[in-house]
């Protein structure tokens, strides 16, 4: 339709198309709307999504570290866009002291490592455990050096690595049988040099831990003896930072947090695909990987048993070193719990100052 000249549309003209003229100036502007309000949320989210952060952690690349292996593997790390670098050590203990030494921002450690640095008046902070196992540590002797039972280790060499869980094992478990430490004959050797020590007959036991202890199981076969006892002892494996780390970084610590409760959630509701990536990602030999994978607790807390287990092992270290009359640490003043309380408040059951 066309018109001519300067002639005006008629009102019924004007009447025909004002409705449709009008809801189509309402539907253009409803578009208008809804583009600027995307282009605000979409403005919005880029101003409130937290910047890239990067996290260095130290950690020995084994079962126990499988929150966070899951984490790494299942981008939990980067839905909190935070960059993880993994530093493998051989041990808890060597991962604590690249991160009191600055190459680390945070580690992954058992208590005994964590009780040693605290002594040691190192600048730590335990900010959460993630697992615990009372069969992760064990004395493995050789049937063909005479040893059947406890009571065959008197007199025995004992290969022991000094100032780990493995050592703190071994002097409880002899003591509560009656054999004292003068009635064994104690060799220090390093983690991973304790299994050939034992295989090549060095030693005739050795107190090891996971994965060192299964792998030599399993290669001594039929001459393996194992001596363990749930009872004796309780590994806790934990999360420990500078409490710089936590002053100066409150909201990367939270995140890193929001990640390893991701990990176990996952971990909770999928445990054989879990185990899979942990295996994948630590290499293991997969027998003895699933004979130990189900008998210990993943977790992520803060539990008042923590306490008197850091005291106990405290008292330990300082009577070995000879100052039982020591003070000994207030480790209240060496757990942080504010970062696991806000992302997880009721796992955080230590009664706090």
């Amino acid at each position: 339709m066309s018109l001519v000249g300067s002639q005006a549309p008629s009102a019924a003209l004007r009447r025909r198309f004002a409705g449709p003229f009008r809801r189509l100036l309402a539907i253009g502007a409803l578009a208008a709307f809804a583009t600027l309000l995307a282009g605000c949320s979409r403005d919005g989210e880029a101003l409130l999504a937290p910047k890239s952060e990067s996290v260095t952690i130290a950690l020995p690349p084994v079962l126990h570290s499988a929150l966070v292996l899951i984490a790494v593997e299942k981008g939990y790390f980067d839905e909190q866009r935070l960059i993880v670098t993994l530093k493998p050590m051989n041990s808890g203990a060597a991962a604590i002291e690249a991160m009191t030494q600055g190459q680390a921002d945070v580690a992954l450690n058992s208590e005994t490592a964590f009780v040693l640095a605290a002594l040691a008046k190192k600048n730590v902070r335990l900010l959460a455990t993630v697992y615990r196992s009372r069969v992760n540590t064990s004395l493995v002797a050789r049937k063909d050096r005479g040893i059947a039972t406890p009571r065959d280790l008197a007199g025995k060499r004992i290969g022991i690595v000094a100032n780990t869980g493995a050592e703190y094992f071994a002097d409880l478990y002899l003591g509560m049988r009656g054999i004292e430490s003068s009635q064994v004959v104690r060799a220090a050797l390093a983690a991973d040099k304790a299994e050939s020590a034992l295989l090549n007959g060095e030693v005739d036991a050795v107190a090891l831990f996971h994965p060192y202890s299964s792998r030599l199981i399993a290669r001594l076969g039929g001459q393996a003896v194992v001596f363990s006892d749930p009872a004796v002892y309780q590994m806790q494996f934990n999360l420990v930072a500078p409490p710089e780390f936590v002053r100066s970084r409150p909201e990367v610590a939270r995140r890193l947090l929001l990640a390893l409760a991701r990990a176990l959630e996952f971990l909770r509701a999928n445990s054989d695909q879990a185990g899979q990536l942990t295996l994948k990602a630590t290499k293991e030999d997969p027998q003895q990987f699933g004979k130990i994978w189900n008998v210990g607790d993943f977790e992520l807390n803060l539990n008042q048993s923590l306490l008197s287990v850091l005291e106990d092992e405290a008292r330990w270290a300082l009577a070995k070193s000879g100052a039982a009359n020591a003070t000994l640490p207030n480790f209240l003043e060496l757990i942080d719990a504010g970062p696991l309380a806000s992302v997880r408040p009721h796992a955080v059951s230590m009664l706090l100052p």
